[in-house]
């Protein structure tokens, strides 16, 4: 049964060349007896989030339509050491490896899974060094007295007596909400329409007679 590889080629920009990756891996896959199925990526960032020709190759991956993975060089793949890992993490479920040329590795030998091994834990340790940065981050935050997390909205007691004569109105709740009948202001006098279920919490304060201050 002919065996396929998954061949991820990409340029960062329109007007650079496929062609050297190309040329590289169908060389490889020659040596290797292997057809190739191409996935080519251009004008795409190799940091960037969205990534559709990668998530299609790890799609075919999980399949069973190709049984190993090459690139012209890691940084084809991904260009720093979580996303890498995370790739990795995706071709080892679904029983895929990786080649990467330029490098010369192929992890589907000892030395391939005891470097996958070493990226890993480097990943791990990029991983806490993040942890950590965004909490210093939140700490100096706090320590400047800057409030986090979602912003607290409120009726006014205008907002909130109009609140009060539409449901005595018979108006719904869900029709107040829908058309933005009430409005919530926060702490700095930005203005929005409030979810249902923040007039509904508002709506049962109203009836205790509590003030409403909430995250809508």
């Amino acid at each position: 049964m002919s065996r396929t590889a998954g061949a991820l080629v990409r340029v960062s920009t329109d007007d650079q060349s496929l062609d050297s990756q190309r040329e590289g891996i169908e060389q490889w896959a020659r040596r290797e007896r292997l057809s190739i199925r191409w996935y080519e990526e251009t004008a795409t960032s190799g940091a960037a989030h969205l990534r559709p020709v990668l998530d299609q190759l790890l799609r075919d991956a999980r399949k069973g339509s190709i049984q190993v993975v090459v690139v012209a060089a890691l940084d084809r793949m991904a260009r720093d050491v979580l996303r890498l890992v995370m790739t990795l993490d995706a071709l080892e479920a679904a029983g895929v490896s990786l080649v990467s040329l330029r490098e010369g590795i192929d992890f589907r030998g000892p030395v391939g899974r005891a470097l996958a091994a070493l990226i890993g834990a480097v990943a791990e340790i990029e991983r806490a060094a993040i942890r950590e940065r965004v909490r210093a981050g939140l700490a100096a935050a706090r320590a400047r007295g800057t409030k986090l997390g979602r912003p607290r909205y409120r009726l006014s007691p205008r907002q909130r007596q109009r609140l009060v004569a539409l449901r005595r109105d018979g108006v719904s709740l869900r029709k107040i909400a829908r058309d933005g009948l009430v409005t919530a202001i926060d702490d700095r006098g930005r203005r929005r329409k409030p979810s249902l279920g923040f007039l509904s919490r508002a709506a049962r304060d109203a009836d205790r007679g509590a003030p409403s201050s909430r995250s809508v």
